[in-house]
Order: structure tokens, then sequence, then C-alpha cells
């Protein structure tokens, strides 16, 4: 039973890697003439770094990955063009996990950090599905479940935008099931990797500690609390010395609901019908709401993958109209929320639950889908409505 356990999550492995290296090949020969660095999304009315020169450009503003890519040419910030390059340097430096791997797998080549930036991106957002079928399997549930993750719409972005949120996912999914196999050490080596890609990663070992610390393992607890704030502390510290950064609140938190509420709206006037990626993220958005306060009322609500849950559930009531503005945005947010929950749907004893958990896998799964779809455009015949 164990080794078909094994073979189902390499066959896991196989497809999602075999699935995107090819969706990526595809994408840029349509549209950056077969360099993939085009993924960066650079924006043609930004500032960037010499070392970007021959890069496709894409859009007036670009996307986000632009940013972390032009931090994976020189994380400590020693050049003025660094600091240019970025619309918020302390908001974007703070994040500053896979720019700094990705400068020391180039040993501090430039041009190789921009690649290595992508590939590393790319590779950890396919092993967020891994490790949610390696936890699928050591739970004893078939780790054939994942595959609903592969095209999730906040993977779609983190992939084909060179995003780093697929990066923090799997740190956030890999710190909370090392935790449950009892791997502290590891979970905590996780987590602080985690806080230091993305500042939600903090609420994986966060939950971890709330649980130790009911269970009066309050030494454990203290640890899961305390110990991924030191790195990121110590790199702030660095910032502040190195040339004093303005911190800012983050503007893709808001009101409560007001976001949500008017995107719905804002879906229903537009009618566009079943094949609308924006009608299936935000589906996918409220079932998340629905299927967190459920969580949350549940029995097994303290566990730290349920906390995690309802966490995210949370995140999508305070989003902004910002990161409402399309489903590009606020699925990226929402990411760690539908690999939870095929996690939690697999040990889930209420079947209405259960079926909300799936639904909201599933409707995040249907946007991705339709996201790709845009992407091969030009493979596909008749008009596909955004």
């Amino acid at each position: 039973m164990r080794r078909r356990a094994n073979r189902a999550v390499l066959g896991v492995a196989i497809v999602a890697l075999l699935l995107w290296s090819v969706l990526l090949a595809v994408v840029a020969q349509g549209k950056f003439g077969g360099d993939p660095r085009g993924f960066l999304f650079l924006g043609e009315t930004l500032y960037h770094p010499d070392t970007f020169a021959g890069i496709p450009r894409c859009g007036r503003y670009g996307y986000d990955g632009q940013f972390y890519a032009a931090l994976a040419t020189d994380p400590l910030l020693r050049s003025p063009d660094t600091l240019k390059a970025l619309d918020a340097p302390g908001y974007r430096a703070s994040r500053i996990l896979v720019p700094m791997l990705a400068w020391c797998a180039a040993l501090g080549n430039a041009r190789g950090a921009i690649v290595a930036y992508q590939v590393i991106s790319w590779t950890l957002s396919v092993l967020a599905v891994v490790v949610v079928a390696l936890w699928l399997r050591d739970d004893k549930r078939s780790p054939w479940w994942s595959l609903a993750l592969v095209a999730n719409a906040g993977l779609v972005t983190a992939i084909f935008r060179s995003t780093q949120d697929g990066a923090a996912v799997f740190l956030i999914v890999a710190t909370l099931w090392l935790a449950w196999r009892h791997a502290h050490g590891r979970a905590l080596g996780a987590g602080s990797a985690a806080n230091l890609c993305r500042e939600t990663g903090y609420l994986a070992t966060l939950a971890v500690g709330l649980h130790e610390f009911l269970a009066r393992r309050y030494h454990r607890a203290l640890l899961y609390v305390l110990v991924p704030l030191v790195p990121q502390l110590a790199w702030q510290a660095y910032l502040q010395v190195t040339w004093h950064p303005n911190l800012r609140f983050p503007a893709s938190v808001s009101i409560p609901l007001v976001a949500l509420a008017g995107k719905v709206a804002a879906v229903v006037a537009a009618r566009q019908g079943l094949l609308s990626q924006e009608l299936w993220g935000t589906l996918g958005a409220c079932l998340t709401v629905v299927a967190g306060l459920a969580v949350a009322f549940g029995r097994k609500r303290l566990e730290p993958p349920r906390l995690v849950f309802i966490a995210f559930a949370a995140l999508a009531v305070f989003l902004a109209p910002r990161a409402y503005a399309d489903v590009y945005g606020f699925s990226r947010h929402l990411l760690p929320a539908p690999l939870l929950a095929v996690v939690l749907a697999a040990r889930e004893e209420s079947p209405p639950v259960r079926i909300l958990l799936i639904s909201v896998v599933a409707a995040f799964s249907v946007a991705g889908l339709l996201m790709i779809a845009g992407d091969l455009r030009p493979w596909i015949v008749g008009p596909w409505p955004r």
C-alpha cells in the first residue's frame, strides 16, 4: 500500500511538472517569441536596470514579478538602480527569500539571477502541489486528489506572472505538514523561510504555536511564535541600517466585505456567462468565506491547518478593491485556501462541510483552466471572454 501511495505522489509530481513545462514553452513561444523571461511582465513605462535589456515588455505597468526579479539582481540593495526599479522598496524588499536564493544560485551574476528567480518560483509552485500529495499519502488518503490543484487560479498567476506566491504557499503547507508529522525542527525552518517569502507565511507557525500552547507544550509554542521572527527582524534591521525604508500599511487590506461585495456586484452586472474566469474566481472567494465559517464552527477548528484556512477565509473578507480588481490578484492572495481545502476535505467528517471545501477547490481550478485557455487563445478557435 505504501509503495502504491509513493508511486501516486511521483505520478502527481511528473504530471504537474510536465504540464507546466509544456504550458510555459507553448505560451512563451506564442506571446514572447520564445523568451520565457517575458513571463516577468516588465512594464513599458517603468524603470528597469540594464540587466533587463532584451527582455520583452508587456503592458504599461507590467506585473509584480518584475520587482522581485530586480531584487534578485541585487538583493543587498547596493545599487541605486535597484531602488529605482522597485515601486515600493520597503514592501518588496521585506519578501527577500526567493530573490536572495536566486542571487546565490547564480553566484552573484545579475543576468543569471533573473532566470534563477523564475526557475525557483516555478519549481516551488509545482512542489506546492507535491507537498499536498505527500500530506494526503501520510494521512492514508489518495495523493491523486492533489492533481485538482495543478490548474488552480492562484498557481496559474504565480507561474504565468513569475510571482513568489507559489513559493510562499509551498512553505506554508510544508510548515503545517512537517509540524503535523512532529518534525518540528524542519517545520520551524520552513516557517522561518515562509515569513521571509511573504508576511502571511507567519500564519503557519503562529497557528502551530497556538496549538502547542493549548496542548500545554509551552516551550515549543514559544519557539514557533518567536523563532520565525528572528531572520525577518534581522533582515529589517539590515534594511534600516542600509537605506531607511518607509514602512506602510498593506494596500491590499481594507474595510471588511466592501470590496468582495463590490466584486460580486460587478461580476453579476457583467453577465459574462460560465466561461468567465472572473465569475469562477469570485465564486471561489465567496465559497472560501463560507467554508471558513463552517470550519470555524467545527469541532476541530483549533487544528493548525484549519486555523490557517480560517485565517485566509478572513483575508478574503478584508481584501481591498485593488486586490479584487481581477482574478489574477485575489486568487494569489488566497492561494493557501484551496491547497489546504484539499487536505481538510480528505479528513472532514461532516458531508456538507466536505462539499464546501471541495467546491472551493473546484471553483478556483475552473477559473485557472479558463485563465490558461486565455493564454492559449492563439491555438483556440473563437473568442474567449476574460
